[in-house]
């Protein structure tokens, strides 16, 4: 007894119709974001599972200095991706540092990303500029 082609083929196009509906109506489910401490240092795990290191910042003396996770002396809140990715979310004025799943949620979710590269000033110096007596000045206009 031999298989019937035809059927297998239009069986397994049947299953695959069937795969790809549920995928679409069932996509994978996200996870609820939670805050997760280890050994003193806190991080937070977002919907779709990537995992921040949490900071607290202020900007003094030119530069960045830790301050205790929900200081309210923090001016900024970093989150640290194990990818390298930073994100930095800038307190306002009067707003509460609470380190909470919410607050957490919504500072990552407005946080803008930080460079990943050093700052050279050299790339930033002004054009060179021939000086002002090297210049010629223009034709007088022909009548």
């Amino acid at each position: 007894m031999t298989p019937n082609i035809d059927r297998i083929n239009a069986a397994a196009a049947r299953l695959q119709r069937t795969v790809r509906r549920l995928a679409v109506r069932d996509p994978e489910p996200e996870l609820p974001p939670l805050i997760d401490r280890v050994d003193g240092k806190t991080y937070f795990v977002d919907a779709a599972g990537v995992r921040y290191r949490v900071h607290d910042v202020t900007f003094a003396q030119h530069r960045n200095t830790r301050v205790p996770l929900g200081s309210p002396t923090a001016h900024y809140r970093i989150f640290v991706a194990r990818s390298g990715e930073k994100r930095s979310y800038q307190f306002t004025r009067g707003e509460l540092h609470d380190v909470t799943v919410p607050h957490l949620e919504r500072q990552l979710r407005v946080a803008g990303y930080l460079g990943t590269t050093v700052f050279d000033p050299s790339d930033r110096t002004p054009v060179r500029q021939a000086p002002i007596d090297a210049f010629q000045p223009a034709p007088p206009p022909k009548a």
